[in-house]
């Protein structure tokens, strides 16, 4: 046995290293394993650098992409805005109303008969629902717009024919279509409010201002006679439902059986349904009532009010609150501005009410809810 011990001494005594040489392996496997962690955390950091990289170029590109198609709807809306004139002034001429009765009255009555006053009435309620329509018909066109286009611009893949499509489903022609029963009811609105008034009824600003809010109030009603029932659903005049597409696109000139090829593709079928569920939204009611009060707001307080009440412009905003109430001006001498503002409305040229409506925060922030429904799948 004492052999065997002898031997197993002397092989573990050689197997040892000397203190020196195990420190220099030590040291050498720790300078390794750093050069390597060091290697791997360089090689990630530039994946990270270059994932950041192309996440902010695909930002950035998304981001111009969406601002272009937003001035594309400004000026999609201002090539619409002639037909939607004609359709307007064809429907609503007041003009050709002022002219019989100026007919009428070439030699002037010695009194004033029925038929006169019926005329005089006629006047006073279709100029103010020309105007009224005009307001609420450029907003419904703008919301739409923004809805469609930005449909359309988040899916570059697209067929162009199919594009072009889906972005006007509603053809030139067609606010002809809308027109009608959005001018009947802004008409029995302003019937309801203004019809009993004398044209010779002095009315401040604040007077005209509050019977045009009373105004608004029933025609964004469900139910006229009770303004705090819910909001009335601009939807069903903005956009046809499914049943009326075919009527809506041959009306708007095409043949039956292209405008069933149309609607018979699966990719635009999807996008009309898209436009029909972001139209009935609660973003796009939202939009829709925000575009209403700032055009509003900006015919009536400042366009209107420049022109019927030209003492309140040249005073502080303080002194006209407080005169606001007084120095009225006959009904019948503020008609002839709501007449000058309805061409000012759609045939103004810079059209502020066009730009008052690209400001609008509220149809901003629809467009992009519209976008980012889409945005991951875009294709560069």
């Amino acid at each position: 046995m004492h052999w065997r011990e002898t031997l197993a001494t002397s092989i573990t005594g050689n197997c040892r290293l000397p203190p020196t040489q195990g420190k220099v392996l030590w040291l050498g496997g720790s300078v390794s394993a750093a050069y390597a962690f060091g290697h791997y955390a360089k090689r990630r950091l530039l994946e990270l650098q270059e994932q950041s990289l192309r996440d902010r170029i695909a930002h950035d590109n998304l981001q111009r992409r969406f601002d272009q198609n937003q001035q594309d709807c400004t000026f999609h809306v201002l090539s619409l805005l002639p037909d939607l004139a004609d359709s307007l002034f064809d429907l609503l001429n007041a003009e050709l109303l002022a002219q019989s009765l100026q007919l009428r009255r070439s030699p002037p009555p010695p009194v004033e008969n029925d038929v006169d006053a019926e005329l005089w009435h006629e006047i006073k309620i279709v100029t103010l629902t020309r105007l009224l329509t005009a307001l609420y018909s450029l907003s419904m066109v703008a919301t739409l717009t923004r809805v469609q286009l930005n449909l359309v611009g988040r899916r570059r893949y697209l067929d162009s024919d199919i594009a072009m499509m889906a972005a006007s489903p509603a053809p030139p022609s067609a606010p002809a279509a809308t027109m009608p029963p959005l001018c009947q009811r802004v008409r029995v609105a302003v019937e309801s409010v203004f019809g009993g008034i004398p044209l010779k009824k002095s009315l401040s600003q604040a007077d005209l201002a509050s019977l045009l809010i009373a105004v608004r109030q029933r025609i964004e009603a469900a139910d006229f006679s009770d303004p705090a029932t819910g909001p009335f659903h601009f939807q069903s005049m903005l956009f046809p439902s499914e049943s009326d597409e075919l009527a809506t696109l041959t009306a708007g000139g095409l043949s039956p059986q292209l405008a069933a090829a149309h609607l018979a593709d699966p990719t635009l079928r999807s996008l009309l349904n898209e436009t029909r569920d972001v139209l009935d939204s609660p973003h796009a009611r939202v939009a829709l009532l925000a575009g209403f009060a700032n055009v509003f707001d900006t015919c009536v307080e400042h366009h209107w009010a420049k022109l019927a009440y030209p003492q309140l412009a040249e005073v502080s905003d303080a002194a006209a609150d407080a005169t606001s109430s007084h120095g009225g001006v006959p009904l019948a001498a503020l008609l002839p501005h709501a007449k000058q503002l309805a061409h000012v409305v759609l045939n103004g040229v810079p059209n502020e009410y066009v730009a008052v409506l690209a400001r609008t925060a509220q149809l901003n922030q629809l467009a992009m809810v519209v976008y980012a429904q889409f945005a991951g799948a875009c294709v560069e």
